[in-house]
């Protein structure tokens, strides 16, 4: 999965943005790979550190708001 999440980034068919999305979306929600960096899943999908950056608040707020409000 790892090698799979950066495959085709510099030759074969381009990657599309939802290839690049997927890709980013795996290593975040994998317990283990959600501790890494930006950077460093950057370096792995071959995408931009901020690209992952954008993402992992995406996910971080789509959590925030699933969890129920105490009362």
């Amino acid at each position: 999965i790892l090698h799979a999440c950066g495959a085709n980034s510099s030759h074969g068919l381009r990657r599309t943005n939802a290839d690049k999305r997927r890709a980013v979306e795996t290593l975040l929600r994998d317990e283990e790979w959600s501790q890494w960096g930006d950077r460093k899943i950057a370096r792995k999908c071959a995408v931009h550190h901020s690209f992952v950056a954008k993402i992992r608040r995406e996910l971080t707020g789509a959590i925030a708001s699933e969890a129920p409000n105490p009362l």
